[in-house]
């Protein structure tokens, strides 16, 4: 089953996106990723809080239609208008993140800027392969209807507004117990100071826009899908509830080899108290990748990976129970599902 984009069709004509190619299949037969994952499939499991994404927002059909302008629902003449909007997938799911275009007329002006929110939420569009791209967020307890609003410059100066209602499902989080060494499920007073300073550099972090893109093809997966703990579980931990679980675990022995998921550069790579060893990748336009509990990294701050090259090794550092990768994902500071980077089409593929 493919997952059709929604779009804002211009000059009367209607264009659909398709989400990318899914782990494994062919090229050119674009498949949806599922951002639902499975429930765990060993012990082998993350109890990381992100270190900064701890207190990260807390709980608190595929298939739409093409939009026209004006509300159309069937192909009918429209005004020519200067530019329209495409969004993959049509409907993303609580937790996950979406691609959004500037679809650019076959003759006219070209847009030579763009701002957009999604409610109150900036989306920070860039330039990537010549069309205008951001990636958007459906944060954790968000779902229903929301208004996309985007503000087109072109050459002459003049701009055009535009307005749309994007819609999101809503999904299930699980819970979990798990029972850990004290000092993990209740820091000592010694060790709070170099947590506090911990998540302060990490919030300060995945604050910072870098205004163009770094991604050169879609995202991949930092090592095959074997998910071993979902995205957005709720953790007990020692009979309390502390945290949710911000990434998205997959199993991987001690020495496994983690690879970055697209091209970007090295913002972070250290030693953090609950997340070990971590990385973290900077994608351009507001838009992060984290890996943790590496029993090592191959990579140092202020370097340019490409997608695909080894960053570090799977391990058991941080507040693990046992040997995996935790990959985390970030549009704007929001923690979402890194499965949903999968499914979006990046422009120039």
């Amino acid at each position: 089953m493919r997952d059709r984009a929604g779009v804002i069709g211009t000059a009367g004509i209607v264009l659909l996106i398709v989400a990318g190619c899914a782990p494994g299949a062919e090229p050119g037969t674009p498949e949806p990723v599922a951002a639902t994952v499975p429930e765990p499939v060993t012990a082998q499991s993350d109890i990381s809080d992100a270190g900064a994404a701890s207190d990260s927002p807390s709980e608190t059909d595929d298939g739409a239609e093409p939009v026209l302008f004006g509300g159309a629902a069937e192909p009918r003449p429209v005004p020519i208008l200067p530019a329209g909007l495409s969004w993959s997938p049509a409907e993303p799911e609580e937790g996950s993140a979406f691609g959004i275009r500037i679809l650019q007329p076959a003759a006219g002006q070209l847009v030579t800027d763009v701002e957009g929110w999604i409610a109150d939420r900036p989306l920070h569009f860039a330039l990537l392969a010549d069309r205008w791209f951001a990636m958007a967020s459906v944060p954790v307890g968000t779902s229903g209807t929301e208004t996309l609003r985007v503000t087109a410059t072109y050459a002459d100066g003049s701009q055009m507004d535009q307005e749309t209602t994007i819609r999101s499902r809503d999904r299930e989080f699980a819970s979990r117990q798990l029972t850990v060494a004290p000092r993990f499920s209740s820091p000592p007073p010694e060790t709070q100071a170099r947590i506090a300073r911990e998540r302060q550099r990490v919030r300060a972090l995945l604050a910072g826009v870098t205004p163009e893109w770094l991604l050169e093809r879609d995202f991949e997966p930092p090592r095959p899908i074997e998910v071993t703990s979902p995205f957005g579980q709720r953790r007990v931990f020692n009979g309390e509830l502390r945290s949710r679980h911000w990434g998205l675990d997959l199993s991987g022995l001690t020495g496994a080899p983690v690879v970055a998921a697209g091209r970007g550069r090295v913002r972070l790579a250290g030693n953090l108290y609950f997340a070990g060893n971590a990385v973290y990748v900077d994608h351009g336009s507001g838009v992060f990748t984290a890996y943790f509990h590496l029993s090592r990294f191959d990579v140092r701050e202020g370097d340019l990976v490409q997608a695909g090259q080894l960053i570090g090794l799977t391990g058991d550092t941080g507040r693990v129970t046992g040997a995996h990768l935790h990959w985390s994902a970030y549009v704007a500071g929001q923690p979402l599902d890194a499965s949903s980077f999968l499914a979006i089409e990046v422009p120039g593929n």
